[in-house]
């Protein structure tokens, strides 16, 4: 392969790292649920305040649920579906440059953060991208956000939430 496809390949790796991680983040959304994830899954609307975002039809663990992502994820998944209405030959959401489903980016990310020394976190707990639920969970709880639309959207039981992360997760 010449020089020129292998830094389009590690470009287009990149953005897909970037905004799979980003979308993750902001979703709460399980690794599978996000692989799974298709064009008609995708639903673009405006809020009550005028901004942009997208309802997610999920399938997954416990069973069929909307999942409605934090802001910061709407103009990632906004990029990836303009790229695959664009004429990429894949029915994913967030597809491999060659269209297949994506199996993996463990290794991706954890290189990254490898790169980045921040492979571990205080606890000595190795980061992985299951981290990215806790992460959702923890900031979407300081944002204020209350414990059953964060229970709805990552698809588990507020008693779950309550229990993982304690007085935190309440109002009291």
């Amino acid at each position: 392969a010449c020089a020129e496809d292998i830094n389009e390949r590690w470009r287009y790796s990149r953005h897909l790292l970037r905004d799979y991680v980003l979308t993750l983040a902001a979703s709460g959304l399980r690794t599978g649920e996000a692989n799974s994830l298709t064009l008609r899954d995708v639903e673009p609307f405006v809020d009550q305040r005028g901004r942009a975002n997208v309802r997610l039809y999920v399938r997954g663990k416990t069973g069929a649920r909307v999942v409605v992502p934090r802001l910061a994820a709407a103009a990632s998944i906004a990029r990836w579906m303009e790229l695959r209405k664009a004429g990429a030959d894949s029915e994913y959401l967030f597809a491999m440059q060659d269209g297949h489903r994506i199996i993996t980016l463990l290794d991706q990310f954890d290189a990254v953060l490898q790169r980045a020394g921040l492979r571990y976190g205080a606890d000595g707990a190795k980061y992985t991208l299951y981290s990215l639920r806790h992460y959702y969970a923890v900031s979407a709880i300081n944002a204020g956000l209350d414990v059953y639309t964060i229970a709805r959207n990552m698809g588990t039981s507020v008693q779950m939430i309550e229990s993982y992360y304690g007085r935190s997760a309440t109002s009291e």
